[in-house]
């Protein structure tokens, strides 16, 4: 009976321990299932956060250039302005000195002939070539030196 009782421990003693290492195995295998899908799950996270720095990289740099386009723009015109503006006081500043009375006596003729004509409205075309050339070199020459 002992050898009975003997063997009937060891059977017990199997079973449980049969019964512990497949258990042991099945949360292992289950282990296992949850970390690859964590793992899956990170990488999936990982691929979207890459995804939208990406985006936002390529947003910030569209806006940068953006950004030295229209710095570009405002610096030509600002330029423009200010070329303008020095002219506009160079001309402001000399018009009594380049339409003097000997000028204004040469030209004067000319435009009322063409005006009398009929033949244009506009007097910025009136002029002698020669008085054109005239007035626009001594503007010119201004303006070189005031630059």
């Amino acid at each position: 009976m002992e050898i009975q009782l003997q063997e009937l421990l060891d059977r017990i003693k199997r079973d449980g321990m049969d019964a512990a290492e497949k258990q042991a195995a099945a949360i292992l295998v289950e282990a296992e299932e949850k970390k690859a899908a964590l793992l899956g799950e990170a990488e999936k996270e990982a691929a979207a956060i890459r995804a939208e720095a990406k985006a936002t990289a390529a947003r910030e740099a569209e806006a940068g250039r953006a950004a030295l386009v229209r710095a570009s723009r405002d610096m030509v015109l600002s330029f423009r302005d200010k070329i303008a503006a020095v002219l506009a006081a160079v001309v402001r500043k000399d018009v009594t000195a380049a339409l003097d009375a000997d000028v204004l006596r040469q030209a004067l003729p000319g435009v009322l002939q063409a005006l009398a004509a009929g033949s244009s409205d506009d007097l910025a075309v009136l002029l002698d070539p020669a008085m054109l050339k005239k007035i626009e070199a001594r503007f010119d020459a201004l303006l070189g030196a005031e630059l």
